[in-house]
């Protein structure tokens, strides 16, 4: 019948419905005046039920569920009410245009009914688009319309995981319910800490500099309102929230009266030593990263944290930031004040010009941190901070942000059950960067110290690294370096359960004298 070969196709659809894996507060909702005194009202006489619960955090926790209802609720009746309005519009549609029929270019009908239409055309758009309606508003023509990122998920289709392999030779997993599963086993192991090694801690920890007393008692201060609100105000908007689903501008409309609230808690929290559930689990969005995306390793986990958690981690980064110049060397750049990225593509660039200009024989060699942020040991960690004189109450901030804490994996729009996470710094945490560079600071001082590095003379100055947070750039002139690089590398593994990839890490080579040697 035919000289094509037969092409036989096989579709499966899938039984998941796409959409957000929980919800998200509408910030639309802030532009109804009705709602914002109706929930300033309903929170004002939920504080007088505070001493019905053991602890200003369980109340929180069940505060923060029934605003959650409380919203719901009212996007239902708005969107009910906002049918009303579409029914009556199309009834009024369809009149003009019956009039319309029996005077044909009426110029006052032609007229309402282009404004009626353009009218609905515009509550149909919000409808789609799920945002709210202020029936207050109806009379001045304006509308609440959702934010820009509402259902920002359905421009994500390229994060929806790929099929997993399982292992075994099996084929790769395409059921929702086992892929979870496998998220969850692998994150489960990659934040399970390690076994480290006291002995190379003091390797490291020997010698640090420390920062200033004023400093340390200044870092040692309560923390304030006025430092929350500060923090509040700083933090950048239309961001994903976390498991609560309440927004940076949710917060910052009802900051007169969840605040004060706020401080409360966390001032509970510090004698209890840990937070309120809702703050201490987040949500584990995966961003892909090159390689293969059947692979979990190639997925890079950014933690989706509730709001009240990141204005307390925002206060405390607002407070470390002043004092990261005084123990975090110059050539590591990263979330210091006053350094950028810049500083190290200034120096390579000069490196490779004076290499070619004065006939320099070095190396450059990168090293690639395997999981830096998810592999960092916490009691190495904390253990950094008292070697850098930070004081003991400050140092409790921290250990207070990380005790018992938990995320729940996404993958394609569902949660895992949670997973502990035991180690690493949370990548979507305001502090998290800053922390980072302190942690890995030891180490890099270290390589400062064993490593010979490039002399330059002219004036003199020797150099041995720049550093972008884990990106770690060594400047080798003498091959025996790199022996000392896989030792100075082992003490700080055995330390805090670092580990370089050597096999993604690269190198380039300046010069034919050290190519040949």
């Amino acid at each position: 019948f035919s000289d094509h070969h037969l092409v036989a196709v096989t579709a499966s659809l899938s039984s998941e419905r796409p959409g957000p894996a929980y919800w998200h507060f509408n910030n639309g909702l802030l532009e109804d005046a009705g709602f914002v005194v109706s929930f300033r009202e309903f929170w004002l006489t939920w504080r007088e039920q505070r001493r019905a619960f053991p602890s200003a955090q369980r109340w929180w926790d069940v505060g923060k569920v029934r605003a959650r209802l409380f919203c719901r609720s009212h996007t239902r009746g708005a969107s009910r009410r906002r049918d009303v309005v579409i029914e009556q519009l199309e009834r009024e549609v369809l009149e003009l245009e019956r009039r319309l029929a029996a005077s044909p270019g009426d110029p006052p009908l032609c007229g309402a009914h282009r404004e009626k239409r353009e009218e609905l055309r515009a509550l149909d758009d919000l409808r789609a688009r799920g945002a709210s309606y202020d029936p207050a508003s109806v009379s001045c023509g304006r509308w609440i319309v959702a934010p820009a990122s509402s259902m920002p998920w359905r421009r994500r289709g390229g994060k929806k995981a790929h099929p997993l392999p399982s292992g075994g030779g099996r084929r790769p997993l395409t059921d929702p319910a086992e892929m979870r599963e496998r998220a969850r086993a692998f994150y489960a192991g990659l934040f399970s800490p390690d076994p480290t090694d006291a002995d190379a801690c003091g390797v490291l920890w020997d010698g640090l500099p420390t920062v200033s007393t004023g400093d340390r008692d200044r870092l040692e201060l309560p923390l304030t309102l006025a430092e929350f609100s500060e923090a509040l105000r700083l933090m950048p908007t239309n961001k994903s929230p976390g498991m609560d689903g309440l927004t940076v501008e949710f917060y910052r409309v009802f900051w007169d009266v969840l605040g004060p609230d706020l401080a409360t808690v966390w001032a509970e929290s510090l004698e209890s030593g840990v937070l309120p559930l809702s703050c201490r689990r987040a949500v584990l969005a995966l961003l892909p990263k090159k390689g293969d995306l059947r692979d979990l390793r190639n997925w890079r986990p950014v933690s989706l944290l509730s709001t009240d958690y990141k204005v307390v981690a925002k206060a405390i980064s607002l407070r470390l930031r002043s004092v990261l110049a005084d123990v975090i060397h110059p050539d590591q750049t990263y979330t210091v004040p006053g350094r950028t990225i810049f500083d190290n593509l200034y120096l390579v660039r000069d490196l490779l010009e004076l290499g070619c200009r004065d006939g320099l024989s070095f190396a450059l060699l990168s090293l690639d941190q395997e999981k830096a942020f998810d592999r960092m040991d916490h009691g190495y960690l904390l253990g950094t901070l008292r070697a850098f004189g930070f004081g003991p109450r400050f140092v409790g901030f921290l250990q207070v942000l990380y005790a018992s804490a938990e995320c729940l994996v996404k993958l394609n729009w569902t949660l895992t059950v949670p997973v502990s996470f035991g180690r690493g710094v949370r990548q979507g945490c305001p502090l998290s960067g800053q922390l980072y560079s302190l942690a890995i600071e030891p180490f890099l001082r270290l390589l400062r110290m064993r490593l010979t590095g490039l002399v330059l003379h002219e004036p003199e100055v020797r150099l041995v690294l720049a550093a972008y947070a884990d990106d770690v750039l060594l400047v080798v002139q003498d091959p025996d370096d790199l022996v000392r690089v896989e030792a100075c590398q082992a003490v700080y593994s055995a330390a805090c359960s670092a580990r370089i990839n050597w096999v993604k890490s690269s190198g380039l080579v300046v010069g034919a004298g050290w190519q040949a040697s």
